[in-house]
């Protein structure tokens, strides 16, 4: 996991599989669970909550393109903006 912090964003990355295009706003409805996470341990809640808990803070949560050169050639990449105080 590799974790940046700049000014009122914060962005998190993996290198873990690429989330298709088609699944990148399902991905924070709660209880959803993309195809390739379905036989793995989750119950799909925790990007629904993340999500809750930004909003409920003036703040919002997005999947940005992955740069390859970051930590792989593969992953998924979110930024979080935060509400300035």
């Amino acid at each position: 996991i590799w974790i940046k912090l700049y000014g009122n964003k914060i962005e998190i990355a993996n290198n873990g599989p690429a989330i298709p295009e088609s699944q990148k706003e399902l991905i924070f409805t709660r209880l959803y669970r993309g195809e390739s996470s379905r036989t793995t341990a989750g119950s799909g809640l925790g990007l629904s909550i993340t999500r809750e808990i930004i909003n409920l803070h003036g703040g919002s949560i997005d999947l940005v393109p992955f740069q390859a050169d970051t930590i792989g050639e593969r992953g998924v990449c979110f930024i979080i903006n935060l509400k300035p105080e």
